[in-house]
């Protein structure tokens, strides 16, 4: 009876240790799998979108992102169903000789890109409105996004080329003569913002890329500054505001941003990170401006007061680990700090340019 209890006892004492070895190894298992998510910069792994052009936007934007440690790579061209595309690939388009010159030295970027058919372009290279009203919900289509994303932590979409009124499902008739537009790139990014979103996934979009952020979240684009006002003398004065008309090529024009603190009950990340009221002299290069965020999950939390109106000039989506959008060129003071130009005094603080790439990074790991 001494010998049957003692080997009871002794099974307890086994079972018990046996319990507590294993809750160890779960409980080490686990702090080490927590440990080793915590990724430095250089574990991120950045996507920048590039499928049409080849533009000293893009240029920035990499550099800014690169600055951070992070390993920035070029995204491939994302594909819906719904649309048929040429089979010949056609050569990207360089904004200068000097830009070409960058891209093949460094090899950004792939060299070419598929097209849609024409019969789904309007006659200035855009999406067909016809075509995209048929379409529908277009994003619903299987596309190539998730393994474009393949290993992707965070999006970046730099400034560019004017998007596609038929994006918007709008008439492009009447809309601004600056340039044409390109459909292949429209439609490739509007399905990687949705990816990002849906998916939780860090994005940032500049310029362009802020507008295409907000066109995907339902919001309106204002197609020329100079077409929101009334008189032809406060038109020129309010489009110079947002883009030097004088200058050759693309340059910049400063102007203040206002940040709000709040954003509907959430604190504004964008006020968190730059740590101010107001932004000096952000570099400005836009004639295409979001007309409101209402009725939209976005919220506007950075705005310029251009004679009497507030420009939404960075948007946020509260509820993911950033997805922010912001009309100014932040990368601008990165790279032009990077390359000794002494252009760089003109602009915002470069450090708080660093802020918002550095927290789009940390969001990302």
């Amino acid at each position: 009876m001494i010998k049957k209890n003692f080997n009871i006892q002794n099974k307890l004492i086994f079972f018990t240790l046996l319990t507590f070895i294993i809750a160890a190894i779960i409980t080490t298992t686990f702090i080490f799998t927590a440990c080793s998510n915590k990724k430095n910069n250089s574990d991120v792994t950045i996507g920048i979108a590039n499928v049409t052009n080849c533009s000293e936007f893009y240029l920035y934007a990499r550099e800014a992102a690169e600055s951070t440690g992070a390993k920035v790579v070029d995204l491939d061209q994302v594909m819906p169903s719904y649309y048929t595309y040429e089979q010949t690939p056609k050569s990207k388009t360089y904004s200068s000789p000097e830009v070409e010159k960058i891209f093949k030295e460094n090899h950004y970027g792939s060299s070419n890109y598929y097209d849609l058919t024409t019969n789904e372009k309007d006659s200035r290279g855009g999406v067909d409105l016809n075509t995209a009203i048929e379409m529908g919900v277009y994003q619903s289509y299987p596309s190539n996004v998730s393994k474009v994303m393949e290993g992707i932590d965070a999006v970046i979409i730099p400034g560019g080329e004017d998007v596609s009124p038929g994006i918007m499902l709008q008439d492009s008739t009447g809309t601004s003569k600056e340039s044409n537009f390109q459909a292949a790139n429209d439609v490739s990014d509007l399905l990687l913002v949705d990816y990002c979103i849906d998916n939780d996934i860090p994005f940032l979009g500049i310029c362009r890329g802020m507008q295409m952020f907000c066109i995907s979240q339902g919001a309106g684009v204002i197609d020329d500054i100079k077409d929101f006002y009334g008189p032809d003398g406060e038109k020129e004065n309010a489009a110079a505001k947002h883009r030097d008309p004088k200058t050759e090529g693309r340059w910049f024009v400063p102007h203040d941003v206002n940040l709000a603190t709040k954003i509907g009950s959430n604190d504004s990340a964008l006020h968190k990170i730059f740590g101010t009221d107001t932004i000096n002299n952000v570099p400005s290069w836009h004639h295409q401006l979001i007309r409101s965020v209402d009725r939209t999950p976005l919220y506007a939390s950075g705005t310029n007061n251009t004679n009497g109106k507030d420009f939404i000039e960075a948007v946020e989506l509260p509820g993911r680990k950033f997805a922010i959008g912001v009309q100014f060129h932040a990368e601008l003071p990165i790279y032009l700090t990077n390359h000794n130009d002494e252009r760089a005094k003109d602009f915002m603080d470069v450090e708080l340019s660093r802020k918002l790439f550095q927290a789009f990074v940390d969001s990302a790991k």
